[in-house]
């Protein structure tokens, strides 16, 4: 334990410090209520979904991939949006990598969208 009373636990210990700290900051708000995420900066589930596709793009460096399937799973990933695509990335399964193309692809698609947007 640190002298601050926090240990090294995990990021869980952190998240609770922030969290209190910006609900001191905004009295007006309720405990009980979700901190807003920052209007500028980057939401969990964005850096969570930017993770994943660091991963997948690893993942492919090591394996390799089928191209020509990598472009036909693009192409049913292109037609969603950025929320739906984000909810894809977060919920795949523990043996995601058994199936690389499909994976690879919903990175190269939301990675493209999120440059897109930024744009």
């Amino acid at each position: 334990m640190g002298e601050n009373g926090e240990g090294k636990k995990g990021e869980g210990m952190s998240s609770l410090s922030q969290r209190a700290q910006l609900l001191r900051k905004n009295p007006g708000r309720k405990a009980a209520e979700t901190p807003r995420e920052p209007e500028h900066g980057v939401s969990e589930t964005e850096q969570a979904a930017r993770y994943f596709i660091s991963l997948a793009y690893a993942w492919k460096d090591q394996v390799g991939v089928n191209e020509k399937t990598v472009s036909d799973a693009e192409k049913e990933f292109m037609g969603k949006e950025i929320p739906e695509l984000e909810a894809l990335a977060l919920s795949r399964p523990d043996n995601w990598q058994n199936i690389p193309e499909r994976w690879v692809a919903l990175a190269r698609v939301l990675a493209g969208k999120y440059a897109d947007r930024t744009e």
